[in-house]
């Protein structure tokens, strides 16, 4: 294992004093090489662009717009158009967050481990162990998430060549598991990840760019920009209020900039973690903005008819006087954009059960905190324990639609909230106290942690609010309950098992 530069030197020395149940302070353990199959003991494969091509194609974003366009119901194009606007905001005030943190601290663990050097001595395994598990919960949302869109997009082409089809939940349960293990077949060579993601780049900006030409390029009716921007009545179903309608709906474009710290899990596969990182946060930002904007003024100029807009291979056939061919053809297209977006979702859970479990965090963790041998290099014991849960999700989508909405839903919020309790923890460490990576900003830092937690707790509120009034069963919003769920589901781990055997024993950080 490669020796620790002068700055980690700086960081051990900073903590000195030992805890008073005699288990050591984070950065006074030493570390030792337990052959355990670390990533920094060979080539580190990943560089700025195939770490920002990885994290872009899970955030997704012009793909993302096309897939939530059944939000038209809350606000149509003035919602999309200036949520997007405000998410990137705070996308952005993430990204310098995220990016702070991962230059000082570079560790596959991320979040967790971030609020492990932030907190007390007295609590930091708590709040990491809470940090760690909630992190992991809201990826496998996300890629539960990812399982079903793809598999929506499947039956929605077969809907349209098939109008007399009859959907069955088990059809769509089938189709979530194949696209969850073919997905996660794509990850299991570490040399192909960067090439696959690079590439999938490349494909996406195609598949997004052909999207926004095929909904405006057709001589079909096209909105006027006063309906587009919002000039004229407000559209919205939902039954609430306009202003409180914009706040629900800001749900689905929140899905478009989500996975934000999907890159700081690669901090010990890529070269110069602490520079090369943070401008790929930024730059996924940049470019989520950049897409979002085009995808959602594409939409809404070409959805002549809002109420009939519920999904887009629907609004492809219209905008193109039902001819189905740019349907098909786009919708085949965004299925792989979609296989790939849950492909490289998990390959980033197992990196976080990768590096819990070599700090004893997990069940089983003497197999998932090995890296499998040549040719493969990946944590393939931790990819597989993911396809597992994915595996369980679709169970729950089978059983009730409902309950699998709120638990997907979930995944925003549960990322928000590992986003915000570092950056809490940041500030009543005290910024001044931070060891400086080269990312740093001293004024606008501050403000963005602070944007971070009270953005969070904006969305705990509002994202859980009922859909629809009057409120009904089927259309009602468990997505606090879900929450509240996985919150009691962390401590009952903590309790269990985490309390007994999480003992933050990785503390390497990734060289340079």
């Amino acid at each position: 294992m490669s020796t620790l530069s002068s700055h980690e030197h700086k960081i051990q020395a900073m903590s000195g004093d030992q805890r008073a149940d005699k288990e050591p302070a984070i950065h006074s353990v030493p570390t030792t090489d337990t052959n355990i199959g670390r990533v920094s003991t060979h080539k580190k494969p990943f560089t700025v662009l195939s770490a920002l091509s990885l994290g872009f194609n899970i955030t997704n974003t012009g793909i993302s717009m096309v897939l939530v366009i059944s939000n038209t119901v809350f606000g149509a194009g003035p919602l999309f158009f200036y949520s997007t606007l405000l998410i990137a905001a705070v996308t952005f005030c993430v990204a310098v967050t995220l990016g702070e943190l991962v230059s000082a601290y570079p560790h596959a663990g991320g979040q967790y481990f971030w609020a492990a050097q932030l907190s007390p001595e007295r609590y930091r395994r708590f709040f990491s162990y809470m940090t760690a598990i909630l992190s992991w919960a809201a990826v496998i949302c996300i890629c539960a998430s990812s399982a079903q869109a793809s598999a929506n997009i499947t039956f929605q082409m077969v809907l349209l060549s098939r109008p007399d089809f009859g959907y069955q939940r088990w059809m769509g349960f089938l189709a979530m598991e194949g696209y969850n293990i073919l997905a996660a077949s794509l990850t299991v060579y570490e040399y192909v990840l960067p090439k696959l993601s690079k590439g999938f780049l490349m494909f996406v900006i195609v598949v997004t760019s052909a999207l926004f030409i095929a909904l405006l390029a057709p001589s079909s009716p096209k909105q006027s920009a006063a309906v587009v921007f919002g000039a004229r009545e407000y559209f919205n179903l939902s039954g609430w209020p306009n202003g409180v309608a914009f706040l629900i709906g800001m749900n689905g474009v929140n899905w478009g900039f989500s996975c934000l710290d999907a890159a700081t899990h690669l901090a010990e596969e890529i070269q110069h973690p602490r520079k090369n990182i943070p401008i790929a946060l930024l730059c996924v930002t940049g470019m989520g903005l950049l897409v979002g904007i085009m995808m959602s003024l594409a939409i809404y100029f070409a959805a002549f008819d809002l109420q009939g807009t519920t999904d887009i291979i629907a609004l492809l056939n219209a905008v193109f006087n039902n001819n189905p061919t740019c349907a098909y053809v786009l919708g085949i297209s965004m299925l792989f954009c979609l296989v790939n977006a849950l492909a490289s979702a998990h390959a980033w859970q197992a990196r976080i059960t990768w590096s819990l479990s070599r700090d004893q965090g997990t069940p089983f963790h003497s197999y998932m905190s090995r890296l499998a041998p040549d040719p493969f290099l990946t944590p393939l014991w931790a990819t597989l324990w993911g396809v597992c849960w994915v595996g369980l999700c679709g169970f729950l989508y089978l059983g009730s639609l409902t309950a699998f909405n709120a638990f997907v839903s979930g995944g925003v919020l549960l990322q928000y909230i590992t986003y915000a309790t570092p950056a809490a923890l940041l500030l009543l460490h005290g910024r001044k106290n931070l060891i400086r990576g080269p990312f740093f900003w001293p004024k606008f830092g501050p403000v963005a942690n602070v944007i971070v937690i009270l953005w969070t707790l904006l969305t705990l509120i509002i994202y859980s609010f009922p859909y629809f009034l009057p409120i009904a069963a089927d259309t009602m919003n468990y997505v606090s309950v879900m929450v509240v769920f996985a919150i009691l589901y962390a401590i009952t781990f903590w309790i269990a098992y985490g309390r007994k055997h999480y003992r933050l024993l990785d503390i390497q950080l990734a060289s340079d």
